[in-house]
């Protein structure tokens, strides 16, 4: 029994390893293919050079032989044919790198862009919001965003060596076989140890640098804080500085302890092997004094021989070490070849409706259920992080705080990206089901973390339900087309974006393939955004953002920004999810009765903590724990007693005693 079950651990070891070559086999073709698309005539050209500069050590090598040999018996003439040839060859060399050298770096740059294109055309074939979700999707597509721009450059120059040197040791080992075939051989035995041994450490080293990445993160994020402008003003008055400092130090030296062991093990292992290849290339020294001693070669052979030795134990050594590194570099591509091969997150229908829009929709819930998608890593984490136990999680608030998008400080911070708070129970939403009926508007109130944002993530298609289903005009959203869907709903999230655009892109992207300048006159005057826009520099030409020298906004501004972007969306959809968090209650009272205008006819989901706002709507769903637990009208509500109610007197309470504080 235990032979057998020694047996079936052996079979299964041997299947994971093939499983694993042909993994590898598949990025190399990807990658390879990714290299050659970027330029087929570069790669032969390449492959050329690379082929002639392996081959003229040896030829020098060769040179060297005739031309002492023809020396010594007194033929001068022939000697400088050779002497010319190793000049000649000479010149090659240096012409063959700088060859070398310009190819690999057109290829790299035109492979960057591929590899760039590649990897954002598979983010879009991804279509959910997984890739942020989840720690590991997040650790990756991180890693990956920063070597994108490196990646290529070092796979081309790694494998050019790699290539060149073994052309060149082929070509040497060939010229030490004539010599003596069991001397070549050995010198080719002794390095494999050396071989081995630095694939091993590479494949640690490559494992490292994926375990390390969520400590990277949080060192990053650490530095974006302190450096960063989006939190100064808290760090600044908070004295947050050493605090910062002080989990930025905690996560490298924990990377350095663990990167100081691999070192050391790293170090011993090298010197050992090299050891071993070294003392075999000493030993060919003894033997080739013995053969002189002998009579038995030429002074030519000798030259030959020792210069030999000497550069084919050299040339094993450095392209044992190009090949490895280059291996590890494939290996890093393989990350590159799984997210691009990652299944959709979202299932899309094969044949997918889409004609069931037109204005107004009906929205049907019936029985949904739905909760978050366990992230294993990020649990396997919190198993090894015992000892951080203390130390606040910022994961969660991960934000790069830059580029085209950047997010309002503010923004979020009632975030039911607190539901992906993930509260104490299973399911997010537990036999959700309401009606929308065309044209109507109704709003949801809970508390943080009751399912209200998750309602808007389902309706837009970014996770797929767990149990129940939706249908948007008697058809199952299951069978929409997703991208037709996204098209016909319009929302204005509570985390909106800041987009570092100019005011007139800002609104527009909402549609970009709609230019209707009276259409965004509209849109901005409901919005009440007119005034202060016609206020900056250039109106609607206006660069926004202080990471590009734009013009920054105030909270309000941004937000009046986002609500006329959404309303100058065709829509037959809309969601209003916290849309006046930022504005008073005088502008937001002004700007529904703006509002009511545009969503006339059209069907309307609102979502708000202020009942002055959610008293509007025609109807009221209140959620509790992931269930509708009251739905009525206002009044309906109030006269029930029950938790709208009681939220409703407990705000309105707040704004009188406000009130009275004011006056007093």
């Amino acid at each position: 029994m235990k032979m057998w079950q020694e047996q079936a651990k052996g079979q299964h070891g041997w299947q994971s390893r093939w499983q694993e070559a042909i993994s590898q086999m598949r990025t190399i073709r990807l990658i390879g293919s990714m290299i050659w698309r970027s330029g087929p005539l570069l790669v032969v050209l390449l492959f050329a050079a690379m082929f002639v500069q392996g081959l003229i050590p040896a030829l020098q090598l060769l040179a060297s032989k005739q031309i002492i040999d023809h020396v010594t018996v007194g033929n001068g003439r022939i000697s400088m044919i050779w002497a010319w040839a190793y000049a000649i060859s000479m010149v090659f060399m240096v012409l063959l790198l700088s060859v070398q050298k310009w190819i690999s770096k057109i290829l790299a740059e035109r492979s960057m862009l591929a590899i760039n294109l590649l990897l954002l055309d598979a983010w879009e074939k991804v279509p959910g919001m997984k890739l942020y979700d989840q720690k590991k999707y997040r650790n990756r597509l991180e890693a990956l965003q920063d070597s994108a721009n490196w990646l290529p450059a070092q796979i081309i120059a790694l494998s050019a060596s790699f290539m060149t040197g073994l052309v060149s040791l082929i070509s040497i080992v060939v010229l030490v076989g004539n010599l003596s075939l069991m001397l070549a051989i050995v010198l080719l035995l002794s390095t494999i140890p050396h071989a081995l041994k630095q694939n091993r450490y590479a494949e640690m080293d490559w494992e490292y640098d994926k375990s390390s990445t969520e400590d990277r993160r949080r060192m990053n994020y650490a530095r974006e804080q302190l450096l960063g402008r989006r939190a100064a003003k808290e760090i600044r008055l908070f004295g947050l500085g050493p605090f910062f400092l002080q989990l930025y130090r905690k996560k490298f030296e924990r990377l350095f302890l663990r990167f100081e062991h691999l070192q050391k093990r790293f170090v011993r292992g090298s010197v050992l092997t090299g050891l071993l290849s070294g003392g075999v290339a000493g030993l060919g020294y003894f033997w080739i004094v013995n053969q002189i001693s002998s009579g038995s070669v030429s002074m030519g052979d000798i030259a030959l021989y020792l210069l030999a030795i000497f550069q084919l134990s050299k040339e094993l050594r450095e392209t044992s070490n190009d090949g490895v590194n280059a291996l590890e570099l494939w290996r890093m591509g393989h990350d590159f070849r799984l997210f691009i091969e990652a299944e959709p997150d979202i299932h899309q229908d094969p044949n997918p409706v889409k004609d069931v829009y037109g204005s107004p929709m009906t929205i049907e819930f019936n029985n949904v259920v739905f909760k978050y998608e366990q992230d294993a890593e990020a649990n396997e984490d919190e198993d090894e992080d015992d000892t951080d136990e203390d130390e606040p999680d910022f994961d969660e608030d991960m934000d790069d705080n830059s580029y085209d998008v950047y997010m309002e400080d503010g923004a979020g911070e009632e975030s039911e990206d607190t539901e992906q708070e993930r509260p104490d129970r299973e399911y997010i939403l537990n036999g959700i089901s309401f009606t929308i009926a065309p044209g109507e508007c109704v709003a949801l109130v809970g508390a943080n973390g009751s399912g209200k944002t998750t309602i808007v993530k389902l309706l837009c298609r970014f996770y797929e339900l767990t149990g129940g289903f939706i249908r948007m005009n008697g058809r199952d959203i299951r069978t929409l087309d997703i991208g037709e869907l996204r098209k016909r709903i319009s929302v204005v999230f509570q985390d909106y974006g800041k987009y570092g655009l100019t005011v007139r892109e800002n609104v527009a992207i909402a549609n970009v393939d709609q230019q209707d300048l009276k259409k965004m006159d509209e849109a901005v005057t409901l919005a009440q955004a007119q005034s202060f826009i016609q206020d900056l520099p250039n109106a609607y030409d206006t660069l926004l953002g202080p990471e590009w020298g734009g013009e920054d906004l105030s909270g309000g501004q941004w937000q009046r920004l986002a609500i006329a972007r959404s309303m100058y969306r065709d829509a037959d959809f809309i969601i209003l999810d916290e849309p006046t968090a930022s504005l008073d209650v005088r502008a937001e009272y002004e700007l529904f009765n703006s509002f009511r205008k545009l969503a006339e006819g059209k069907s309307v989901l609102l979502i708000s903590h202020r009942f002055s706002t959610v008293r509007m709507a025609s109807r009221i769903l209140v959620l509790q724990d992931g269930r509708i637990i009251e739905e009525g009208t206002h009044n309906q509500l109030m006269e029930l007693g029950g938790e709208y109610a009681k939220m409703y007197k407990i705000q309105a309470e707040a704004f009188e005693h406000a009130g009275a504080e004011k006056d007093s």
